[in-house]
């Protein structure tokens, strides 16, 4: 404080910095970092922006509170939905009507995901229901991750295609596949007709949501025109406002995201060559989207619960690779590649968590018994998820980076 009155007009000191400027603290520090960990290190900027963020979270300075984490929301909001469009929007129908094989590896990766996960924790001995839960949640790749990882890298080929279709398709049986456990968990609890109606609103109402914003787009830009501005100006617009009728109505935005980007290409031919909104204001979101999941890491339960995540993290691993491999040679892809892509699906997200809390609702006793194992290993993966998957595609030969300056 001042020590005379005339010096009244000087500011308090220490100066009190509120979460919004903690927030623009983050951004100036994550883009900092992420341009050391690509320039210095040969890392992907992903990886960064998770440090700034964990530099940031209740292991480092502590700047954020649950409120202050609480305001960021809408941001990390929109910049999945982006991610999300921008992978559904790379999902090719036609692709995989082509080659069913690629269709089959995508259940079989997913389902021995599944299967690895449950049988490890079970003989772990964890409860059956919990390490259903987990097992479901441990299907879905990071499509954050497997987005960024390609753009940053510039990325195309086989391996880069494929990481793609199956993150879509494996984040689409993760939440179908919870919901049909909730489902159960409403049956245990409100009987037959909210076992039944829950899942089949949850589902229909997001592809619902979907086609209703894809005709709208593309009605609106008959009107409007197809400039590039005005095809950013009117996705991005629509991915906020179905971000917020998902969040508002109470159905699956990662679900709602993915159709919406899918139905907006192949609903109309011409919305194939609208822009996807991923330009300077799009690496904003980003830049908040991985700072925030950094702050939110967490390791408090690792000492506890980190024989039960280490089984988890193998087990899922070993899944997916052997889902990845045993279609390999019918789908189209040698082994080698093959074992990449098994490891560029490697990456888990902040998203699992979404789904574990959203099951929690329902059946609160889950929520710790699975939360501890899932935090430390979403703590893991984020971490190392964005490496392994860089490397994987540098190691695949589909990388494309732009010259450094």
């Amino acid at each position: 404080m001042p020590a005379t009155p005339e010096l009244h007009f000087l500011p308090a000191w220490p100066i009190a910095l509120g979460h919004f400027e903690w927030f623009a603290l983050l951004l100036l520090f994550a883009a900092v970092m992420g341009e050391v960990a690509s320039r210095v290190l040969r890392l992907p900027k992903m990886a960064g922006y998770l440090a700034a963020g964990l530099a940031l979270g209740p292991y480092g300075f502590a700047a954020f509170d649950a409120e202050g984490l609480a305001q960021m929301r809408i941001f990390v909001d929109i910049a999945l939905g982006l991610l999300l469009f921008e992978l559904g929007h790379r999902l090719d129908l036609g692709w995989l009507r082509r080659n069913p094989w690629l269709l089959v590896g995508s259940v079989l990766e997913a389902g021995m995901a599944f299967g690895a996960v449950f049988g490890a924790l079970a003989w772990l001995g964890v409860e059956t229901r919990y390490a259903v839960t987990a097992a479901a949640i441990g299907m879905a790749t990071s499509p954050a991750v497997a987005v960024r990882v390609t753009a940053e890298l510039r990325a195309q080929g086989q391996v880069t295609e494929r990481m793609l279709t199956l993150t879509a398709l494996n984040n689409v049986y993760a939440v179908v596949t919870m919901t049909a456990f909730l489902g159960w968990q409403h049956f245990e609890r409100h009987g037959e007709v909210a076992a039944l109606l829950y899942p089949l609103y949850l589902v229909c109402a997001s592809f619902l949501l979907a086609v209703v914003g894809a005709v709208a787009v593309r009605y609106l830009l008959d009107v409007a025109g197809r400039s590039e501005e005005v095809g950013f100006l009117m996705l991005a617009g629509a991915i906020i406002l179905l971000i917020t009728f998902a969040l508002a109505i109470n159905v699956s935005m990662p679900l709602c995201l993915l159709a919406f980007g899918t139905l907006a290409k192949h609903l109309d031919p011409r919305l194939r060559a609208i822009p996807r909104p991923f330009g300077a204001a799009g690496a904003v979101f980003i830049v908040v989207l991985f700072g925030i999941s950094g702050v939110n890491l967490d390791f408090q339960a690792l000492p506890t619960a980190g024989l039960l995540a280490c089984g988890y993290i193998g087990a899922r691993q070993l899944g997916k690779w052997a889902g990845v491999l045993a279609t390999a040679l019918p789908s189209g892809i040698g082994l080698r590649k093959a074992a990449l892509l098994g490891a560029a699906l490697c990456p888990m997200s902040g998203l699992a968590m979404a789904l574990m809390l959203e099951e929690a609702t329902i059946a609160p006793e889950l929520g710790s018994e699975v939360g501890a194992i899932l935090a430390v290993a979403v703590a893991v993966l984020e971490l190392a998820g964005p490496v392994v998957a860089h490397f994987a595609l540098i190691a695949a030969r589909e990388a494309n980076p732009s010259p450094r300056s």
